[in-house]
């Protein structure tokens, strides 16, 4: 099963687990509270996977995604070796976003905007110095999506819009834009449908429109939404599959009609999916007819085909990584499937994700 191997009671699909990330935490609470959603994120190009955590970024190799063992891969930093890089961008409670245009690497965090260069993938290097946005947050949500020549990033005090026309050295555009649906330290979701887009954060959904002229300052279309799902310090995804939105939140799963883009109308709410929890991060990933949603108490399986989804899964799988108040993310390579959440990084079989532990 790989380092860390399954015990008797491990998921009959698991092939490789580690708790040995070196970049993640698995509880963002304190005796105060939850300060900040904190972040999970899985970046893949080419046999690199890059791992971002609230502790820094680490490298694994994937050029088998099914193998029972994925190994870290070393960078080189002074003439020093190392398996953890300080990117300089990340704070300890904050989100994250990363997204690759051609041979860069954009990274988005509570310290700031980098850029790296991704030419060798193995061999991450910074470009330039750390980007100032205007609406980062240092204990809250972050997300961003890419529109040709523009970047739309989501953080703690709103929208920004970058030109990434030289994607070496992307410029920012304009001020922030307070939202409405965003607050300080629950995560945040951006989706891009059309010349629609999609901003979820812990006060609600907020629609844009960034249609022609305005794609440097998005329009904002309608009131913010209560979608019933979102809650004040947990976490936000979205998902959308032609005209059907999906968002799950620290409250629930709700489903969106859009063949409207403008005007989301609610289709589904469940509240009981035994998935999710209050303060803990959320994750979903579409594959053909099937959704995949990870929350702070486990991962489910819905059934999508339909016009609201079908749980397939009587009790959440547990995959040993999944924290109740920490980071979670998931990828689907082939037939694998990935989870990387506060307490680790696992690996399973697609196929097998329905069987029960034994």
């Amino acid at each position: 099963m790989g380092c860390g191997a399954a015990s008797k009671s491990a998921h009959p699909a698991l092939i490789f687990f580690t708790g040995d990330t070196g970049v993640l935490s698995s509880s963002h609470s304190s005796q105060y509270g939850k300060i900040g959603p904190g972040t999970s994120k899985m970046a893949i190009k080419d046999s690199v996977m890059y791992l971002i955590g609230n502790k820094g970024m680490a490298l694994f190799d994937i050029s088998n995604p099914g193998a029972a063992s994925l190994p870290k891969i070393g960078v080189t930093n002074d003439g020093k070796l190392q398996y953890k890089v300080d990117t300089g961008v990340i704070s300890c409670n904050s989100g994250a976003a990363v997204t690759f245009n051609d041979k860069f690497m954009y990274l988005y965090s509570g310290k700031g905007f980098l850029v790296f260069n991704v030419e060798d993938p193995k061999n991450p290097t910074k470009v330039g110095e750390t980007i100032q946005t205007g609406n980062r947050g240092w204990e809250a949500g972050a997300a961003m999506v890419a529109n040709d020549d523009r970047i739309y990033i989501a953080g703690g005090k709103g929208i920004g819009v970058m030109d990434i026309s030289k994607p070496e050295a992307p410029v920012v555009v304009g001020e922030a834009i307070d939202t409405g649906a965003i607050n300080d330290h629950a995560d945040v979701a951006l989706a891009l449908h059309g010349s629609t887009l999609y901003v979820a954060g812990g006060k609600g959904l907020a629609v844009y429109s960034i249609n022609g002229s305005n794609k440097d300052k998005p329009e904002k279309v309608g009131d913010v939404i209560n979608t019933g799902a979102l809650s004040d310090q947990g976490g936000a995804a979205i998902e959308i599959v032609d005209k059907q939105m999906y968002i799950a939140g620290g409250k629930g799963f709700a489903t969106f009609d859009i063949s409207d883009p403008h005007k989301p109308i609610s289709v589904d709410l469940q509240n009981s999916t035994g998935l999710l929890s209050d303060n803990g991060s959320t994750a979903m990933i579409v594959v053909n007819q099937t959704l995949y949603l990870a929350g702070g108490k486990g991962l489910g399986v819905f059934d999508i085909s339909g016009k609201a989804p079908v749980q397939k899964t009587s009790a959440p799988i547990q995959t040993g990584v999944i924290s109740s108040d920490g980071p979670v993310d998931v990828k689907v390579m082939g037939e694998v499937f990935i989870v990387a959440a506060g307490k680790g990084l696992a690996t399973f079989t697609l196929s097998r994700l329905l069987q029960t532990s034994e």
